[in-house]
């Protein structure tokens, strides 16, 4: 199943190669029965495998160096 959805990424917006993640705009237990569950995140154009982090109840998906390095976003950018 396919979600698109567009959101800032956060993280630390004054350092350019801080870390970066998105929370989700939806929980993948309605979606896909469970919380942490593996998917693949494409930033312009770039596409990488992942798992949901679940913490504190807030789902997320950590846009790692070489993700944002390849996608060519930072922290506070808004992607698709």
């Amino acid at each position: 199943m396919r979600k698109t959805f567009r959101l800032k990424l956060n993280g630390d917006e004054s350092r350019e190669n801080a870390t970066a993640s998105f929370t989700l705009p939806f929980d993948t237990r309605e979606v896909w029965g469970k919380a942490k569950v593996p998917v693949k995140v494409t930033i312009n154009g770039y596409t990488w495998s992942s798992t949901v982090g679940n913490r504190g109840g807030i789902q997320y998906v950590v846009v790692n160096a070489a993700a944002r390095r390849h996608a060519g976003v930072k922290a506070g950018d808004t992607v698709t």
